[in-house]
């Protein structure tokens, strides 16, 4: 796989898409990937941190230089601060969004924030702060798109899920219950928007080179070794030292495109293997 996805052969002009925690990692090469495609592109991401989560999430600074980045592909970009816990501030962004562009016909629900702490020294605040980023986000900003598509008779959905949404982690209660709820949410999605001809799935993938897996590496070691203990090798496929971003944003694309017209309903693992354990 490249490490880029701008060359490949996908048209999305004349659609709108919108791409949480766009404003790096998976979700800027999401972003990038679409505004190369010719969408109008609108990226949402928090600029700023979370109290219960102990690594640094995308700042203004992030959010402009995403902004600057994409302006290199495309004319049709906005990038918004945008707290996806927030019913008001969901609607407010959306509200933007369609001002600026129209009918969202692409939501991709990247945003995800985790930690690793044993269930029995959870905080309230620990578990709610990743579930509300992982789930009930992705909820919020589903409910945003949903009429548009019905109206429009088109659109896809796809929810960024994880290899914990198909295996139980340690040291990870409340990401692991918020990702297997994201497939649930994929499937009711799906049978919901079907009979209007549009659609929802779901990507598992391994771990991904991004902000997120190094700042859980340095803050984890420990935690990771256990995980490796528990799991093996976390990639089978030895030709995968580790997943790309474009890794994921190639399978992303593929599940918008018209080449998956028939695919709906579904959790895509891009695991390097993972889930056969």
């Amino acid at each position: 796989m490249t490490d880029s996805v701008d060359s490949m052969d996908y048209d999305f002009r004349g659609r709108v898409a919108v791409v949480t925690g766009g404003a790096r990692g998976q979700g800027l090469s999401h972003a990038r990937a679409f505004a190369a495609a010719g969408a109008a592109v609108a990226v949402l991401d928090i600029g700023g941190d979370l109290s219960a989560v102990p690594y640094a999430l995308s700042g203004p600074d992030d959010l402009a230089a995403a902004e600057a980045q994409l302006a290199e592909v495309s004319a049709d970009v906005l990038v918004l601060p945008c707290d996806i816990r927030s019913e008001d501030a969901v609607r407010g962004a959306f509200d933007k969004v369609r001002s600026a562009f129209g009918t969202v016909d692409v939501l991709v629900n990247n945003a995800g924030v985790t930690s690793l702490v044993p269930v029995h020294e959870m905080s309230l605040d620990q578990w709610c702060q990743v579930v509300d980023v992982c789930l009930t986000g992705a909820f919020l900003c589903s409910r945003e798109v949903v009429p548009g598509m019905i109206e429009a008779g088109r659109g896809s959905i796809v929810n960024i899920a994880s290899g914990a949404a198909v295996v139980g982690m340690p040291d990870q209660a409340h990401y692991t219950a918020a990702k297997h709820g994201l497939v649930g949410l994929t499937k009711s999605l799906a049978l919901e928007l079907g009979p209007h001809g549009a659609r929802a799935n779901a990507i598992a993938p391994n771990v991904v080179d991004s902000p997120l897996s190094a700042a859980l590496g340095d803050l984890y070691p420990d935690s990771l070794q256990r995980l490796g203990d528990l799991y093996g090798a976390f990639f089978p496929l030895a030709s995968c030292p580790v997943l790309q971003p474009a890794d994921v944003t190639n399978a992303v694309c593929w599940l918008v495109s018209d080449q998956a017209r028939y695919v709906t309903g579904t959790t895509l693992p891009v695991d390097a293997g993972f889930g056969c354990k």
